[in-house]
């Protein structure tokens, strides 16, 4: 498949391959369906939405907050950053793959495994002394979460590291996560926040992409 004559869409610059997309799944081609790419039939509309938000999480650069430190600033800054990409990342998993009920480490299946290893690199890296991973199991109510998050800092699950994602935008959306929670090392928040919206950022535009690919050699 080639890309000639193919009206570059907005969404592009933040999912390349978005615009070949469109091309190919829009009404009367007949080329493509949802469910060729391996997505839920009939969600083209939803995949839209999704790629709008994914372009707004990209998009955002930088928040003012007057009042704030510098430090802290850039922690709410980070913080809000990952909740719009975590949003994206949502739309698609839940609206286009079809995985319910958060099991977001069932998600984007043409992620490899191995693209989870710098999950766990990480984590350990920021959280020098447990006070993030001791936080966020005290601040859910999800027992699942809880088991997948042990079992990721146990090393035992790669995929389960999403699930710091998922706990970091719950916590702080529902303002219990400020940008610099009691014990924890300075701007580790800031940093684990930005990690996980490139990571999320990264992820989805892989598993999109792979999806393209196997189509291109007939994989699917």
């Amino acid at each position: 498949m080639t890309n000639e004559n193919i009206p570059l869409h907005y969404e592009e610059d933040a999912l390349p391959g978005f615009s070949r997309f469109r091309h190919l799944t829009r009404d009367g081609v007949d080329k493509l369906t949802m469910e060729d790419l391996g997505y839920v039939a009939d969600s083209r509309s939803k995949f839209n939405a999704f790629a709008r938000r994914l372009r707004l999480a990209k998009s955002m650069k930088s928040v003012t907050f007057e009042g704030y430190g510098a430090g802290t600033a850039r922690g709410y800054e980070a913080l809000n950053r990952h909740f719009l990409m975590f949003s994206a990342f949502e739309r698609y998993v839940a609206d286009c793959e079809g995985v319910e009920n958060g099991v977001y480490h069932l998600a984007l299946k043409h992620v490899p495994a191995g693209y989870y290893s710098q999950l766990k690199e990480a984590f350990d890296l920021v959280d020098i002394n447990d006070s993030i991973f001791n936080f966020l199991l005290e601040n859910t109510n999800s027992t699942a979460q809880k088991i997948s998050l042990r079992a990721f800092r146990d090393g035992k699950s790669k995929r389960s590291g999403i699930y710091i994602s998922a706990m970091l935008r719950n916590a702080f959306v529902h303002g219990v996560l400020s940008a610099n929670p009691q014990g924890a090392p300075k701007e580790a928040i800031e940093m684990l926040a930005n990690f996980m919206t490139g990571f999320l950022y990264n992820a989805l535009v892989l598993d999109f992409k792979t999806r393209l690919d196997y189509v291109d050699d007939g994989a699917i």
